[in-house]
């Protein structure tokens, strides 16, 4: 999991630019990397690796509440592992990484990348060294499959027509001015459009509701120039959003358009479960929009003075945003899992069992080891010896290879995902569809599919190592005590019929008893009992 996490920060790192050609004497401006553009460049993204911190961005993420401190602590440790591929790439010339945004890309595996050279570089040098980054991070991504250099820069394409494109004499355009507005983030993104893009948007873009019919194709095709975000990663972050237009009548109309679905925003009821109601005014006057002729600009300075008040007010939201994606995530692995069982019964005639036994009857391996075949994990299964327990000297080294699948993305789930060990269990015990080695099939659903768990996700620190024969021991007096953590008021569950849900944990405990035995013909309609 280490690797991996490592693997994707590398990737990330290696892999988030956009644009072309010529570099001259000296480390040139954005401007002037940029001035020739391919005619079917839509917009260009960059990131500046001179101006990329990973300290502060750790420390950032953390203060936000975009990662808890055992989060942190990790990505803290990779450092020394990722700090020497940036060097790395540092050393050979390379100090930012562009990326073109073209819309005939939509037909190729991805877009292509720019990393363009300080003077006096070897291109064969960095060429090599990027390569060898590329093999070792990201030679299962088809984005970057082809690598050529000039005298003068790095091209990182899908295919080939894509390199040749960069390579090619383009048309000269002044972006000096958004450049010099958004150019100076350690991560920007602009988008300008090109005459085929400005047509689609002119004929194809829908009209808006009230109060936003002002915004219309016309308006966006022919009077916006160009937009652009930067973000500066700091201890005091920066966020700058700009907006080009045309002429200062499209700026007043796209300047009052955003002021209307502020307003608009602050009205919204329940905003104050998002944004303190203390901090309301506070917070949606620092991001108006502000207009200087013909430019919108919205920034977060006002903010993000005071550190502090901004953690307050952005990290509670942020962590529930996390949870609240970690629960969606969440029921659609049971929705995977519960699929692999049924997939499971129609070839086998029965549900799996909880285990995988030997001769004498004692567990070995885990349902979770036998549904691999039917969740497009069928080489991982075939590395098990089936015969042996999950810590035999051979299974044991499969531990660290557990599926994305049995990961919890939660923030709490760090640490289990790291020992490989999985909240995804079966409610097992006597009388139950798990129990041991004994098959249960669809016909065995007195109550009915739909009325009988079939997975839950346990309390983190009930948590298994997932080829362990070891899941959710139900005493059906209190059923949901190994569900019970600290701010859970729902837990995800699959059903025998593949549905998933969540459901209260306020549920009486009879009706769980119920819910979780499969024919004790005490049928429970879960609608009650639902989030």
């Amino acid at each position: 999991m280490i690797l991996s996490i490592k693997k994707l920060a590398v990737c990330l790192v290696c892999a988030a630019a956009l644009v072309i050609p010529r570099i001259a004497e000296g480390q040139q401006s954005h401007a002037e990397v940029l001035a020739n553009l391919n005619d079917g460049v839509v917009g260009v993204a960059y990131l500046d690796l001179e101006k990329l911190d990973f300290e502060a961005t750790i420390g950032l993420a953390k203060k936000l509440g975009f990662q808890e401190r055992q989060e942190s602590a990790q990505l803290l440790e990779l450092l020394p592992m990722i700090k020497p591929e940036i060097e790395s790439l540092k050393s050979v010339g390379v100090s930012r990484i562009y990326a073109f945004l073209q819309t005939r890309d939509i037909q190729s595996a991805g877009t292509s990348w720019l990393l363009p050279l300080k003077p006096g570089s070897n291109p064969d040098v960095a060429k090599r060294v990027l390569s060898n980054l590329i093999e070792k991070y990201g030679n299962s991504l088809p984005m970057f499959s082809k690598i050529d250099s000039t005298k003068d820069a790095l091209i990182v394409a899908a295919e080939e027509w894509q390199v040749e494109s960069l390579k090619a004499d383009s048309t000269a355009r002044d972006f000096s001015e958004m450049w010099d507005s958004i150019g100076e983030g350690t991560i920007g993104l602009a988008v300008f459009g090109d005459d085929d893009s400005r047509r689609v948007v002119r004929e194809l873009m829908p009209n808006l509701p009230s109060p936003f019919e002002s915004v219309t194709g016309r308006l966006v095709a022919d009077g916006i120039k160009w937009g652009g975000v930067a973000l500066t990663i700091a201890e005091t972050p920066g966020l700058k959003i700009e907006l080009e237009s045309m002429d200062e009548q499209s700026a007043v109309t796209a300047e009052r358009s955003i002021n209307q679905g502020l307003s608009l925003l602050q009205m919204l009821p329940g905003i104050e479960s998002f944004v303190d109601e203390s901090e309301i005014d506070f917070v949606f006057e620092s991001i108006k929009p502000v207009r200087d002729g013909n430019r919108v600009s919205i920034s977060i300075e006002q903010l993000t003075t005071d550190m502090d008040r901004f953690a307050k007010i952005v990290a509670p939201q942020v962590r529930l945003a996390r949870g609240e994606a970690a629960k969606r995530i969440r029921l659609q692995t049971l929705r995977q899992l519960a699929l692999g069982m049924l997939n499971y019964e129609s070839a086998q005639s029965h549900f799996p069992t909880q285990a995988i036994v030997n001769d004498q009857g004692n567990p070995l391996l885990s349902w979770r080891v036998q549904i691999l075949p039917y969740i497009d994990q069928g080489e991982l299964y075939d590395q098990f010896h089936l015969d042996e327990p999950w810590d035999s000297e051979h299974n044991i080294k499969l531990v660290e290879k557990m599926p994305k699948i049995y990961t919890d993305l939660s923030p709490n789930a760090v640490a289990n995902n790291e020992k490989g060990k999985t909240i995804f269990q079966v409610a097992a015990g006597e009388q139950l569809i798990f129990d041991g080695a004994k098959e249960f099939g669809f016909g065995d659903l007195i109550d009915g599919s739909s009325n009988t768990i079939l997975i839950a996700t346990l309390a983190h620190k009930n948590a298994v190592i997932w080829t362990k024969p070891t899941d959710w021991q139900v005493d059906l007096e209190k059923p949901i005590e190994l569900l019970q953590e600290e701010g859970r008021t729902d837990v995800a569950v699959s059903l025998a019929d593949g549905s998933v849900m969540q459901l209260m944990l306020g549920t009486p405990a009879d009706k769980w008893s119920n819910i979780i035995q499969p024919a004790d013909e005490n049928v429970v309609y879960l609608d009650e009992f639902t989030k």
